[in-house]
C-alpha cells in the first residue's frame, strides 16, 4: 500500500487484508492434551484505470489441523497430527489490448489432507526407540481460460482472428512414509543412532 502511494498509483489500485489464528486446547486425561487449531490469511487487489485493462487478483490460505499429545509427564510419549491445508490463487483481467478486447480468467487451487503419528518410549537405561508414520492425499485444480483477437496477414491484407487459450488441469497426488530409530548410549560420551525411513510418492493422472 505504501508502494502505491509512493508511485501516485492509490487512486487506481484498491487492496485489502486479512488474517486469523484460533487455538483450544484440552486436557483429555493427566498428560494428554488435544488441541485444535485453525489459520486462515489472504490478500486481494483491484485495480482500475480509464486508459488500461481492469485487473484483479486474490489470494487465500487456510489450514487447520488436531494434535494430540500423549506422555507429556512421562519417558513414553506419542504424538498424532492430522492436517487439511487448502491454497487459492485467482487473476481475472478484461479490456482492450491492442486495441483488441480481451477476457483473461486464471484460477488455481491446491488441497492436501496429511496425516502423521510418531511415537518414543525408553528400553531400559541405554536404549531410546523411535517410531512413525505419515500420509498424504493432495488435489490440484489448474483452469486458464484468454479469449482475445490479434491480427494476421492473410491474402494480402491484415484480418482480425481470434486467438483463445483455454487450458484445464486436475492432478492427483499420494504419499506414504515411515521410519523407525534406535538409540543406543554405549558409553557415557558415546552414542550410536542407526535409522531407517521408507518413502512413496504416487503422482496421479491429470
Amino acid at each position: 500500500e505504501l508502494a502505491l502511494r509512493a508511485s501516485g498509483q492509490d487512486d487506481h489500485a484498491f487492496p485489502a487484508y486479512h488474517d486469523a489464528m484460533a487455538k483450544v486446547e484440552w486436557e483429555t486425561a493427566p498428560g494428554e492434551v488435544l488441541s485444535a487449531h485453525l489459520l486462515t490469511a489472504g490478500d486481494r487487489l483491484r485495480y482500475t484505470h480509464p486508459d488500461s485493462p481492469a485487473l484483479t487478483s486474490r489470494y487465500g490460505s487456510h489450514y487447520a489441523w488436531l494434535r494430540w499429545r500423549r506422555g507429556l509427564t512421562s519417558a513414553q510419549r506419542s504424538e498424532t497430527v492430522v492436517s487439511w491445508s487448502e491454497l487459492d490463487w485467482s487473476r481475472r483481467g478484461e479490456g482492450r489490448s491492442d486495441g483488441f478486447p480481451f477476457r483473461l480468467s486464471d484460477e488455481r487451487r491446491l488441497r492436501t489432507l496429511a496425516a502423521r503419528t510418531e511415537w518414543a518410549r525408553p528400553v531400559g537405561e541405554r536404549v531410546h526407540l523411535r517410531a512413525g508414520a505419515e500420509g498424504s492425499l493432495g488435489w490440484a485444480r489448474y483452469a486458464y481460460a484468454l479469449t482475445r483477437q490479434r491480427l494476421r496477414f492473410e491474402g494480402g491484407r491484415l484480418v482480425a482472428v481470434a486467438g483463445n487459450v483455454d487450458a484445464q488441469l486436475e492432478p492427483e497426488r499420494r504419499t506414504a512414509g515411515a521410519f523407525s530409530a534406535a538409540k543406543f548410549r554405549a558409553a557415557d560420551n558415546l552414542a550410536v543412532e542407526p535409522s531407517l525411513r521408507f518413502d512413496r510418492l504416487r503422482p496421479g493422472e491429470p
